[in-house]
């Protein structure tokens, strides 16, 4: 399936920027974003968990801090 496939890509591409680049809040919210489309809302939550450790006040920190409210209702 094409968008299974697109998302697969999309958690390679964030755990290499986030290897790349540990220190970047956005790579580590854009890998969770991808975590939780793909339903692995663990992953997704220590990913968003860690782009709020390094950086709280980054462009989508509101959003991971629902995001990370959310999941931990379901």
């Amino acid at each position: 399936h094409l968008a299974r496939k697109q998302l697969d890509q999309a958690v390679a591409a964030f755990n290499r920027a986030v290897k790349l680049a540990p220190r970047q809040s956005e790579y580590h919210y854009r890998l969770g974003l991808a975590l939780e489309e793909k339903g692995l809302r663990g992953r997704a939550l220590g990913a968003y968990r860690a782009a709020l450790a390094i950086e709280g006040a980054f462009a989508e920190a509101e959003d991971a801090k629902r995001r990370i409210a959310a999941l931990g209702k379901k």
